[in-house]
């Protein structure tokens, strides 16, 4: 984790280190990514503006005490001001707690679609986005995305300070407006990356099934080789030591070293 878990209010340090330590996506199941890719409106006919389906939670109490941020006049408690739009703003779709298909239709029907801290950082909406088509917000401002090692982030997803929802608000509307070219520019660079968050099932998963059928091909046509299993071998090979037990010179074959390896006992640990 990059940030910090509300429950634990005595830990102040997240736990992530970007030396030592990889972020990765959480597991959406197979199914739901091929209904969010079914139900996924092309960018021009989408009729909302943001979207927010969610609970209200305060920041973390090193941050401020939660019962000084419980509601939207507290900027911090960004979901609270997210969903104090809530019956005001026509072209936000916005509510505290809907059926799960439900808030389908809000991702796939939306341009923009807010991801604000929750209980800590990880939130299963920001991989959602990408497979619905929608480009993600994020009001985290210690947030780290998984992969940002592969991908170029700046290039599909939003960034936005915490504290200024009213301003993000007033700037989606002006690049409604003003700048279309810039909106399918951010969605297209969103469904280029978005296969990297898709974990391929075992063998052993029903899943598994569908995916031999080809079912997934449509959504992610070359998952076999992108994917987030690849993805972390990319990420973890690079912090693999690349001496140990490894010789080499100038010249070197692979029958040179087998040949040393065996005049010098090399095979030995």
């Amino acid at each position: 984790e990059t940030e910090l878990w509300n429950p634990f209010r005595d830990i102040v340090t997240p736990s992530f280190t970007p030396y030592k330590d990889i972020l990765v996506p959480g597991k959406m199941n197979v199914d739901d990514m091929l209904a969010l890719g079914r139900m996924a409106k092309p960018i021009s006919d989408r009729e909302i503006l943001g979207h927010f389906v969610g609970w209200p939670r305060p920041p973390h109490a090193s941050v401020q005490a939660p019962e000084t941020c419980k509601d939207a006049s507290c900027p911090l408690n960004v979901r609270s001001v997210l969903l104090d739009m809530k019956g005001k703003d026509n072209d936000m779709h916005v509510d505290v707690d809907v059926p799960y298909i439900e808030s389908f239709v809000g991702l796939t029907n939306s341009l923009f679609c807010f991801v604000p801290r929750g209980k800590s950082a990880w939130s299963s909406r920001f991989f959602q986005t990408f497979f619905a088509g929608c480009i993600p917000i994020v009001l985290n401002d210690l947030y780290e995305p998984p992969f940002g090692e592969i991908v170029d982030f700046t290039s599909a997803v939003i960034k936005w300070p915490m504290k200024e929802v009213p301003m993000l608000v007033e700037y989606l509307r002006q690049m409604q407006q003003d700048e279309p070219q810039t909106i399918i520019a951010l969605h297209n660079a969103g469904q280029e990356l978005r296969c990297w968050y898709a974990w391929p099932p075992s063998y052993i998963e029903w899943a598994w099934m569908e995916m031999n059928k080809s079912k997934f091909n449509t959504t992610c046509s070359d998952w076999h080789v992108r994917n987030a299993y690849v993805a972390v071998t990319r990420l973890l090979s690079a912090k693999a030591a690349g001496g140990r037990k490894r010789f080499f010179w100038p010249g070197a074959t692979a029958q040179g070293l087998e040949h040393k390896g065996a005049l010098f006992n090399l095979s030995h640990p």
